[in-house]
């Protein structure tokens, strides 16, 4: 169960570092 939620985390985090990456400059 933890595994699976971590790895939700892990993906949002991701997509969210992305896309202040792509909007930050």
């Amino acid at each position: 169960m933890w595994v699976k939620i971590a790895d939700q985390i892990l993906e949002s985090i991701a997509h969210y570092c992305v896309r202040i990456n792509d909007s930050g400059h």
